[in-house]
C-alpha cells in the first residue's frame, strides 16, 4: 500500500467514526434529584422505564413519622409512604437519549407529562410539563 492510500483509508475510518451515531446512554440506575431531596432508581417496567423513590434526604416529617403522600389527588393513596412510590411512570424512547412519559410530584399530588434526556453518562435533564408549554426542569446526577 502506498502512503496516500493508507492516509485515505485512515481518513475514511475517522470520518465514519465521527458520523456514526453515538450509542444511547443507559438511564437505568440510581439518580439524585436536582434539588437533592430524593434518590430515584430507574429500571425497566415492561417496554418502558420507571423510577421509584429509594431514599429521601428527610424521610420523616416534623412528627417523626415517615412522610406520606398526603397531597395525592387520589384520596385512597394519601396514606402511602413517599419512600418506595413511583415518580417516573412509563417513559418510552422519544429520540436519541430521550424518553417521554409521566412524572408524579408528591409535593402537589399531581402527575405531569415528563421528558427524561441524558446529558451525559452521569447527568440527565428531567422536565415535568403542563400542556407541553409550562415546564419545570431539574438536572439529576447519577449516584
Amino acid at each position: 500500500m502506498t502512503i496516500t492510500f493508507k492516509t485515505t483509508l485512515l481518513s475514511m475510518g475517522i470520518f465514519a467514526a465521527l458520523m456514526a451515531p453515538a450509542l444511547a446512554a443507559n438511564p437505568e440506575g440510581l439518580w439524585r434529584t436536582g434539588d437533592g431531596k430524593a434518590t430515584v432508581r430507574i429500571s425497566p417496567c415492561g417496554n418502558a422505564i420507571c423510577g421509584h423513590v429509594v431514599a429521601l434526604r428527610q424521610p420523616n416529617g416534623p412528627d417523626g413519622k415517615p412522610k406520606l403522600d398526603v397531597h395525592n389527588v387520589n384520596a385512597a393513596l394519601r396514606k402511602r409512604r413517599i419512600l418506595g412510590s413511583a415518580v417516573l411512570l412509563g417513559l418510552k424512547p422519544n429520540g436519541h437519549d430521550s424518553w417521554h412519559g409521566a412524572i408524579y410530584n408528591a409535593e402537589d399530588g399531581k402527575t405531569y407529562s415528563a421528558y427524561f434526556t441524558m446529558l451525559s453518562a452521569t447527568r440527565a435533564k428531567v422536565q415535568g410539563c403542563v400542556a407541553a408549554i409550562f415546564c419545570k426542569s431539574q438536572v439529576w446526577s447519577r449516584q
